[in-house]
């Protein structure tokens, strides 16, 4: 159906849509070498810029447009939706923060490189993060943001499982908590593309979680249900106890796999790489079909942005497997099209 505020995306969406790959360009770049591949990304890449030629930067840049498309759309949305956006463009903040947890515990350093780069008084990006060395100096940098409470919380428990498992759970929930109050404002055609699509992808996100947290860290139930509470509406409460109740990691997937959840046979691999793959297939059924819903409306725009992070997702696999030297049969298993 119409909506008038998102006229004035679709001429950008229609401007970004030759940055997504095809299927024949993954067979040519399946067949290319490492220089040339890099050569067809750098082409596709819309606005983020390059600061050097290595595969890492490459990458960055890849993920960056993300971030600089998303932030071109909320400068057009106005309303209770411009609300929504602006706590949706707080995913890419957030992430710089996760990230930067991690390479203070590791003590990588050369990896803030692959920060994003944010509005220019936004403190959460390299020119300010850089600076810290350690995940004290962060706790006291995080003094005095919406941030500070939860990583006070969670920070020990990071010292003493030498994993940012559970600040990332914790920062993920405050983020969407904040989504689903403004979500709330949305109006009736807003909220079933947002929950069709966007919070879909997040609730995935969560049951890798859940799973992660149940057959990984040997939580119990009471714990996991405190770390991961319902807060989408996705999945009710009791579903996620019917989750928690599973014996193995088989009998978790096959019980998504009844629900609908996701779609597939259960494969003798990995069963968190099995799951992370079939919640992309299925987003990208979703984002298909919602893309042939009104052209100026939400659900173009949201079905073009997730095609757009699948997009990102299979740069970043075909340039890892070419640099890896990895053959074009095993890396066609990491490829979503």
């Amino acid at each position: 159906m119409f909506d008038f505020k998102y006229i004035a995306i679709y001429p950008k969406i229609m401007s970004w849509r030759s940055s997504l790959i095809k299927e024949n360009e993954i067979e040519e770049a399946l067949k290319m070498n490492l220089k040339e591949l890099s050569e067809l990304v750098k082409s596709k890449l819309k606005k983020a810029t390059l600061k050097s030629e290595n595969i890492t930067d490459i990458e960055r840049a890849i993920k960056q447009d993300g971030f600089l498309f998303l932030k071109s759309v909320e400068r057009f949305v106005y309303g209770s939706s411009k609300k929504f956006f602006k706590i949706w463009v707080k995913m890419y903040e957030i992430e710089n923060i996760k990230l930067t947890l991690k390479i203070l515990l590791l003590g990588k350093k050369e990896y803030f490189n692959l920060l994003f780069e944010l509005e220019p008084n936004n403190k959460f990006q390299y020119e300010f993060l850089n600076n810290i060395n350690t995940i004290e100096e962060f706790l006291e940098f995080l003094s005095g943001t919406e941030y500070y409470s939860l990583a006070q919380n969670t920070f020990p428990r990071v010292l003493e499982t030498k994993t940012t498992f559970f600040f990332d759970i914790a920062i993920d929930n405050y983020l969407l908590s904040e989504l689903k109050r403004f979500y709330d404002s949305l109006s009736i055609l807003e909220k079933g593309s947002v929950k069709n699509l966007l919070f879909y992808f997040l609730e995935s996100k969560r049951i890798i979680s859940l799973y992660r947290a149940k057959f990984l860290f040997n939580l119990g139930r009471n714990e996991c249900m405190v770390l991961l509470p319902e807060l989408l509406g996705i999945f009710t409460e009791q579903k996620y106890e019917e989750l928690l109740a599973t014996a193995s990691p088989d009998e978790f997937i096959k019980l998504l796999i009844k629900w609908n959840f996701i779609k597939g046979e259960i494969l003798e691999k990995d069963f968190e790489d099995y799951l992370e793959f079939y919640f992309f297939k299925e987003l990208l059924k979703r984002a298909k079909s919602e893309m042939k819903k009104a052209s100026f409306s939400i659900s173009f725009f949201l079905s073009f942005f997730m095609l757009h992070y699948l997009n990102e997702k299979n740069w970043v696999a075909l340039l890892q497997a070419k640099s890896e030297e990895i053959e074009i049969e095993d890396t066609m298993k990491f490829l979503v099209f």
